[in-house]
């Protein structure tokens, strides 16, 4: 939804919660208004695009891996129609009744990590790891690829 729209959604009252609404509950107390509104523009901006590489990523690597094991498809549709049925999507709530399908999730991205490095850590004490000493203070990057 484009800032102005948004922005005469909130005073209607129609905007729902979310970290935009709260953000701009805070910026309005904001002496300096031109600067928030370019603030938010940008942290919102930012908050909405920030995943859609990575998820697009991890919806092909899916599709990829689904049409190379179409059992394992055949699978994950019986476990959703006998659970769910054919009339209403899934929920968080559904997650334990779901084995197979969280197994997929976890799978895919084991297979194919969109992102195979985390993020930059930088340890707080020396610490040891399979016999290597990593001092307090070194920066530590986590390689997806070999966790189990």
């Amino acid at each position: 939804m484009p800032y102005f729209q948004f922005k005469a959604a909130m005073r209607e009252g129609k905007a729902r919660p979310c970290f935009a609404t709260s953000l701009l509950s805070a910026l309005d107390n904001n002496e300096d208004k031109a600067g928030s509104e370019e603030v938010f523009i940008s942290l919102t901006g930012t908050a909405y695009a920030a995943g859609t590489d990575t998820t697009v990523s991890v919806l092909n690597i899916f599709v990829l891996a689904i049409t190379m094991f179409p059992e394992t498809q055949l699978a994950a549709q019986d476990e959703i129609d006998r659970m769910l049925g054919r009339k209403r999507l899934s929920n968080m709530e559904d997650r334990e009744s779901l084995p197979q399908i969280t197994a997929i999730v976890h799978k895919v991205l084991q297979w194919h990590p969109a992102f195979p490095l985390a993020l930059l850590h930088c340890t707080t004490a020396d610490d040891e790891y399979n016999g290597y000493h990593i001092p307090a203070g070194a920066v530590v990057i986590g390689n997806t690829c070999h966790a189990t």
